[in-house]
């Protein structure tokens, strides 16, 4: 599929060893291993910009490539195909994922991917913190063990407002004239872009979100455990983390703290 993903100005690599750019992407995209075959003789490229808190990669490695991690930790990946096969081994089984479709990778997912040598896919690295930072900025809330997106696969015509942002992105993130406040506007719409799909927050006030536990009787299970996971009076952060839903491991509040749009 042809995408407006990053142009030849924001190149890094081209026709180069395939380890000298899975350096690069551990470096500045997420930490990963890549296994090629013994005899490949592939010749890699990539693509790259930061834009503000976000960084844009597009890479090929020019053969068949399985690529593994064991977790992101503290950033999401938005990965889209567009060229070539992939073959996602997930937490419900092997899934072929073809051009056009979209794959969001949270946190604490292990990574196996594998991809056809004709495979290029573009990827936006998104850090938790971000994601965080927007749904305390609207008063959302959100499990303490972090967000996580429920639904991971996604067709880009279930997310037809996405696919143009993401190209503006990309424009402006080539713009050496692009001033810091703007970067940082983009790179929140997109943060809020992602919070459309299904992801473990509840868009609604917390005071609403209380009176809704009293009229179910729930609420004196959810607040012992909110006081005791936030700081003490006065320490920094208290404000912000008393925003955040921390007791969804109990059976009995879980269906209160996981939640879709």
């Amino acid at each position: 599929m042809n995408m407006p993903l990053l142009s030849e100005r924001s190149e890094v690599f081209k026709n180069a060893d395939p380890h000298a750019v899975s350096g690069y992407v551990n470096q500045h995209v997420g930490s990963h291993c890549i296994h090629l075959p013994r005899k490949a003789t592939a010749q890699a490229h990539l693509n790259h910009r930061k834009f503000a808190s976000l960084d844009l990669c597009r890479i090929s490695y020019g053969s068949s490539v399985r690529v593994v991690s064991d977790a992101l930790e503290d950033i999401f990946h938005l990965q889209v195909l567009l060229r070539g096969d992939c073959l996602w081994r997930g937490p419900n089984g092997v899934h072929h994922l073809v051009p056009g479709e979209l794959l969001l990778i949270n946190p604490d997912d292990p990574v196996d991917l594998t991809y056809s040598h004709d495979c290029e896919k573009f990827i936006l690295k998104v850090p938790s913190r971000l994601l965080e930072q927007i749904c305390q900025e609207q008063r959302w809330l959100y499990p303490g063990e972090g967000i996580r997106f429920l639904q991971q696969r996604y067709a880009l015509d279930q997310l037809q407002a996405f696919v143009p942002l993401l190209a503006t992105i990309c424009t402006e993130a080539e713009d050496g004239a692009a001033l810091a406040r703007v970067q940082e506007h983009y790179a929140h719409i997109a943060s809020k872009m992602l919070t459309l799909s299904a992801i473990t927050v509840r868009r609604e006030h917390l005071g609403l979100f209380q009176q809704h536990l009293r009229a179910t009787g729930e609420l004196h299970h959810l607040q012992p455990a909110a006081r005791h996971q936030c700081p003490e009076p006065g320490r920094s952060g208290a404000t912000e983390r008393a925003l955040v839903v921390r007791p969804v491991r109990e059976a009995h509040v879980h269906h209160a703290a996981t939640f879709y749009p």
